[in-house]
């Protein structure tokens, strides 16, 4: 996945907003679990609960640059959670089927590294010695499973 450059060298403030916002509006709608996209009333609110200045945000009445940049933002982090990531995640009882499904095989491939590897072992009977890499046996291993 790629990252967007629209949100590629903000800044620490920016983030720390971001991070502000989140923690304090959260990051998920209750009873869906989709990703929250944050929107200016909810976003001033806030800011007016905890005495903070937000005329950076949102000033006479309009969105300014930088508010909209965070509305962009989590606008562009709801969709990309919900609609991108949300496929790839498991429950506890998947994740747990796939370790399960998976674990002789890493238990295998941990061995004939262990073997491979040992100091001073050689890989056949006629005494040549193991030319295999680390890389070449992880490559195995991910392509494996």
């Amino acid at each position: 996945m790629q990252a967007d450059i629209r949100f590629t060298d903000l800044g620490l403030d920016f983030w720390a907003e971001v991070k502000l916002i989140s923690q304090n509006l959260g990051y998920t709608q209750r009873g869906t679990g989709q990703i929250k996209v944050h929107t200016i009333p909810s976003i001033t609110s806030m800011y007016q609960e905890l005495y903070l200045d937000f005329s950076h945000i949102f000033n006479s009445g309009q969105v300014t640059p930088h508010g909209q940049m965070l509305l962009d933002y989590f606008q562009y982090r709801a969709d990309t959670l919900n609609n991108t990531v949300q496929g790839y995640l498991m429950d506890k009882t998947a994740a747990e089927k796939e370790y399960n499904d998976l674990l002789p095989k890493i238990k295998w491939f941990i061995t004939i590294i262990r073997t491979c590897f040992h100091e001073g072992h050689k890989f056949s009977t006629q005494n040549i010695p193991c030319l295999y890499t680390h890389t070449l046996f992880f490559s195995a291993l991910l392509s494996c499973c």
